[in-house]
């Protein structure tokens, strides 16, 4: 093979490499929880996702809603369900060790159910919990619910926590102080993340050595919205600058819509922004 003919191959096999490695855009149902569920996960397939990430506040078992109902609408819309969002469980006692790890198992048991790969969760241990009783609480809890988890096929992703968390894990120091503790992927909220002032300390960990041996394969999910969970109606400075510097990384996997369900008209918009980045980044 020679000549143009081995040009156009080699071009034709760089694009399948550079396919291979795009990111993949999801959607959180949380972001039409103020739906009944099989209108929410109508509308995710109308709006042309392929991808969910199924938040456990959009079930109303009031409404007879159960894991085998979502599981059903889900196949019936051919979905493929990427990650599940747990309950929250927030503790500052021993004594409350029971109850998390009984909500957190719910939780891993229906993104078994889901086929989910990942299961995203908040750490809601109380940040004003002195250090061995938070040390103590980690392992008790987290640590165990993922002994649960690997046996049921499900991995942990800890996402980084929001200022009006009580929670300890909303800032890098406290992930890396977790990280030494607990092995377990990560979700990065990018929301979170600029409400906290915390972009540009993501960032400058990412560009240097501890995001190579602390972030860089730990990273499954990266949750995608303005500021207070608003639309992403044109592509911010920080966004794209934490974007670019996860793709630059080899990050490609999940780029995941989470607006608040009272932006729900704007999703498209959203949807359509973030598509335009990943195909002119990547």
């Amino acid at each position: 093979m020679q000549g143009e003919d081995f040009e156009r191959y080699m071009f034709g096999k760089m694009l399948k490499i550079k396919r291979a490695y795009k990111m993949k855009l999801s959607i959180s149902t949380w972001s039409l929880s103020n739906c009944p569920i099989h209108k929410n996960i109508e509308a995710i397939k109308e709006f042309g996702f392929e991808n969910i990430e199924f938040n456990l506040s959009a079930i109303n078992a009031e409404a007879g809603d159960s894991v085998y109902t979502v599981k059903r609408l889900i196949e019936e819309h051919d979905l493929n369900c990427s990650s599940v969002h747990s309950e929250g469980f927030y503790v500052e006692r021993k004594d409350q060790i029971d109850e998390a790890l009984f909500l957190g198992k719910k939780s891993v048991d229906f993104a078994h159910l889901l086929s989910s790969e990942y299961l995203v969760i908040h750490s809601y241990i109380s940040a004003r919990a002195k250090t061995d009783l938070r040390n103590y609480l980690l392992e008790n809890i987290i640590g165990k619910l993922i002994e649960y988890a690997d046996k049921r096929g499900v991995k942990l992703s800890l996402e980084n926590l929001s200022r009006a968390s009580k929670g300890y894990g909303r800032n890098v120091s406290e992930l890396l102080n977790i990280f030494d503790i607990i092995d377990m992927g990560m979700t990065v909220d990018v929301c979170h993340s600029c409400i906290m002032l915390q972009t540009h300390t993501f960032l400058d960990a990412f560009k240097t050595l501890s995001f190579l041996d602390v972030f860089k394969d730990r990273i499954t999910n990266i949750h995608v919205s303005n500021y207070s969970h608003k639309p992403v109606i044109t592509m911010t400075p920080e966004i794209n600058r934490m974007l670019t510097i996860l793709h630059q990384n080899g990050y490609d996997g999940m780029l995941t819509i989470e607006q608040h369900p009272n932006y729900q008209g704007d999703i498209l918009k959203t949807k359509s922004c973030i598509e335009k980045w990943i195909d002119l980044h990547i």
